[in-house]
């Protein structure tokens, strides 16, 4: 703990640096945790300058709304701390270096999503213009009729034609993510990391809650208060491999590609598909003995790919089973809500009897497609 405590000495200087910011407030955040209850003139130094981050954002988003602390997001985006495998950073031995999980990237993010920060209370929107004004060629003139008199042809200009646009609302509307964990004070004040424990339990529930993100947005089912997903989503175009379903192929992948861009032209545009599909593109041809569809470049028609295994199908169509499904689209036209660019971590130290409180982190989010026309998905793509 001794390089810990002198780091401390460097807190208002650290404080004072954009670039230090989430490192200061991760440090503090343990302290805060251990000293839960404390009188503010008994806090240490640490948990003093996490509660004036706490109360920064208090102003700037209002009070958590279930009672607990604002912890600011971290960089961090490594896994290895877990209520099994806890007890395992006590040992003196244990070396100092953090072996990230295999908890899922938030592809969708990655893939060009926006991230939009908001302090609104409930929703809010984006006007759309759901179609425009009409265009068409104006004459100089134009023949109207016949002079009576003389045969002569009688032109009159051409009148520009009157349209109304269309304005409708993208809609983005708020729901929490929440993941929780059991964690003792032992293992906060004597665990070797020292002052990197924080970042570790800040960025595990942030990695876990954008991973979970990543889920809705591409398959959320629109029931039992998930939000409707892009392979739920009915008004999404949805191409048909066929009647049993269909192995992917350079022709039905290609149509796939052409539907698409006869309702949108935007670019770029990424596909997302799981390891099955990827498999077994990757062993299909162009032609033959011609390369593989999927390139070694990692890219399918000349679009990005992304691999998760969110995109699932059901798993028969007719005569057809082993499913995948697939999403090809512009990813720029998610756009992703964030109520407080923080956490709320609520720390309940009598959850669990023992030396086991819990750690519990709520993150306020929402999504919606700002062109749902910029996606297509198949279902029925048979990957045996």
């Amino acid at each position: 703990m001794d390089s810990f405590t002198a780091g401390v000495s460097r807190l208002s200087v650290e404080r004072a640096s954009a670039g230090s910011k989430f490192d200061t407030r991760a440090r503090s955040f343990a302290h805060l945790i251990a000293e839960n209850g404390t009188a503010a003139e008994h806090r240490s130094i640490e948990a003093t300058a996490a509660y004036q981050e706490h109360n920064e954002f208090c102003s700037r988003y209002g009070q958590p709304p279930h009672g607990g602390i604002w912890v600011p997001f971290v960089p961090a985006w490594s896994r290895v701390l877990s209520t099994a495998n806890s007890e395992s950073l006590i040992p003196t031995n244990l070396m100092q270096e953090l072996i990230p999980s295999l908890t899922p990237l938030c592809a969708v993010i990655a893939s060009g999503a926006r991230v939009v920060p908001t302090n609104s209370n409930g929703a809010f929107a984006y006007p759309r213009m759901a179609s425009g004004s009409s265009v068409a060629i104006v004459s100089e003139r134009t023949q109207s009729g016949t002079d009576p008199v003389t045969g002569d042809p009688i032109y009159q200009p051409t009148q520009v034609p009157a349209s109304d646009p269309r304005v409708d609302q993208c809609i983005v509307s708020p729901f929490t993510l929440a993941a929780s964990t059991n964690i003792s004070r032992r293992l906060i004040l004597q665990n070797v990391f020292a002052d990197k424990i924080e970042a570790m339990l800040s960025g595990d529930l942030q990695r876990l809650a954008f991973a979970e993100l990543d889920r809705l947005v591409l398959n959320g089912s629109g029931s039992d208060g998930e939000p409707v997903g892009i392979l739920s989503d009915p008004d999404v175009g949805a191409f048909a491999a066929g009647t049993n379903g269909a192995a992917p192929s350079l022709a039905n992948l290609s149509d796939m590609e052409y539907e698409l861009s006869l309702a949108y032209s935007g670019a770029p545009l990424t596909w997302f598909t799981n390891s099955a599909m990827r498999k077994k593109v990757r062993n299909t041809a162009t032609a033959a003995g011609l390369s593989p569809l999927w390139s070694q470049d990692n890219k399918l028609l000349g679009h990005d790919t992304a691999i998760t295994e969110h995109p699932t199908a059901a798993p028969t169509k007719g005569s057809g089973t082993a499913l995948s499904a697939a999403v090809l689209g512009d990813f720029s036209k998610v756009v992703i809500g964030v109520w407080a660019p923080a956490f709320e971590v609520l720390f309940n130290p009598f959850a669990v009897s023992g030396a086991k409180p819990n750690l519990t982190a709520f993150l306020q989010v929402g999504f919606a497609l700002q062109r749902k026309e910029a996606f297509m998905v198949c279902k029925d793509f048979v990957t045996t």
